[in-house]
């Protein structure tokens, strides 16, 4: 009887955080759903912690890497969605010494590419921009303009050329440090999970899906570090259709941002960070499409 009253007692808690926090989050005319979700799996995620602390519930990516042995090393040139890196790959980390090294040779590489079922292909090394990888389906043939609105897409998310259209204008947080679209995903979701990839490096791939779409496919092996055995798909990798990338009815603007968004998902997919379903991007990011 007892646990029962305990069980509704919690659950009507946290229902009415949830109402609580729509109505607050409606207030700045973004979709409740978001926060409301995010703060769900937040709070589950603290109670199940072996210890509950507020600290897990408030600054979950720092409780994460102090688990797991994960220090940022703060070097200038330390990008915000890798901080830590080093610290992930050493002899001691929880990658234990291993860091994942990639063929940019130009044979063919094997990934999923696969939305709600395992599709696998085999893709070619294209180019290296920023923190990307860039690879195109060996088997397709791309629009000829493909890989110039590829590399566009993936330069303007990390605002490689320092425009200032592409600085978040309100970082959340304080977070004035954010210089792109990226960055500022980084500061406020969190990290990539590069302890689970243990690379340092994002992968995109472009892809003929028979649909216009981007998503990302996961691997189940990704919920353990890498190693030498793992295949290519045990990383940080979202599909880009080139039915998307091609269409007319969005501008280049649009499609960085959907970058971020899939990358979103990329951080979502980390057990060691609670965020539950979470659409859309951060509204700090202030996209002038």
């Amino acid at each position: 009887m007892y646990c029962i009253v305990l069980c509704c007692v919690v659950l009507c808690c946290v229902v009415l955080c949830c109402i609580v926090l729509c109505c607050v989050f409606e207030m700045f005319h973004a979709p409740a759903v978001i926060l409301a979700t995010m703060s769900f799996g937040l709070l589950v995620h603290s109670w199940t912690e072996e210890s509950y602390t507020l600290n897990s519930l408030f600054n979950p990516v720092e409780t994460s890497f102090g688990k797991l042995g994960i220090t940022p090393s703060g070097k200038p040139d330390e990008h915000p969605c890798f901080r830590g890196f080093d610290s992930a790959v050493a002899a001691d980390g929880v990658c234990k010494g291993f860091s994942r090294a990639y063929a940019n040779d130009g044979s063919p590489v094997l990934f999923n590419a696969g939305s709600g079922r395992p599709n696998y292909k085999n893709f070619s090394f294209a180019q290296e921009v920023g923190v990307f990888n860039l690879y195109v389906e060996t088997a397709m043939e791309s629009p000829p303009d493909a890989m110039d609105k590829l590399v566009e897409m993936v330069t303007i998310a990390d605002n490689l050329n320092g425009e200032d259209r592409f600085t978040p204008k309100k970082p959340y947080f304080g977070n004035s440090s954010s210089a792109s679209w990226l960055e500022e995903l980084c500061l406020t979701v969190g990290p990539m999970p590069f302890w689970r990839s243990c690379g340092n490096r994002i992968t995109v791939l472009l892809a003929e899906c028979g649909f216009v779409n981007a998503f990302v496919s996961t691997n189940p092996s990704f919920f353990f570090p890498a190693n030498n055995e793992s295949p290519a798909a045990h990383d940080l990798i979202f599909v880009m259709c080139v039915e998307l990338l091609m269409s007319t009815d969005k501008t280049i603007e649009a499609h960085a941002l959907t970058v971020i968004h899939e990358l979103t998902h990329v951080i979502q997919w980390t057990p060691s960070i609670p965020y539950s379903i979470y659409e859309g991007v951060p509204p700090s990011l202030n996209p002038p499409c």
